[in-house]
């Protein structure tokens, strides 16, 4: 995982640094250091980090309206 793609994920999840490092177990410091490239990215992070985003197979598709079935 590239420091953009952890950034982006923390992005996605809605979550500031602080909120990140305390799901993971790390420091907001330590995000901060990540993001920037000045620590590589273990694999036990990144793995941790994946785990809290939602799957693309179970998204949600398109909701369709109530009501009769065309035929």
């Amino acid at each position: 995982m590239t420091k953009e793609e952890f950034k982006e994920a923390r992005k996605r999840l809605g979550l500031t640094q602080r909120e990140l490092g305390d799901a993971l177990g790390l420091d907001s410091q330590t995000i901060s250091r990540l993001e920037r490239g000045e620590h590589g990215i273990k694999e036990t992070t990144a793995m941790a980090l994946e785990s809290l985003l939602p799957s693309e197979r179970h998204r949600p598709g398109p909701r369709r309206k109530a009501g009769r079935r065309s035929k």
